[in-house]
């Protein structure tokens, strides 16, 4: 997959092979909604977790980035919840 914007190097993951998005759960939301730490009042917080899944290429990876809106982007400011090499979009 390729981009007009961003080159592919600097979609890759941090973390690769492995996807690994941190974020945290928001207390009376729904339990599908994920958000970064910071967009959530502390107070609100009802718990910080991760997901991790493995990929076998970097085409694999950008692809699952590309398709996983409600897994890997934050709900409220719909940044990545990953972490790319330079920090692209933190």
């Amino acid at each position: 997959m390729e981009s007009n914007l961003v080159p592919a190097d600097r979609l890759i993951p941090r973390t690769f092979p492995r996807l690994r998005c941190t974020f945290v759960r928001n207390k009376g939301c729904d339990i599908r909604k994920r958000f970064h730490k910071a967009c959530v009042n502390p107070s609100q917080h009802h718990w910080y977790t991760y997901t991790e899944e493995f990929c076998a290429t970097r085409d694999e990876a950008i692809a699952r980035l590309c398709t996983g809106s409600h897994e890997l982007w934050c709900d409220l400011c719909y940044k990545p919840l990953f972490k790319t090499a330079d920090y692209l979009f933190c």
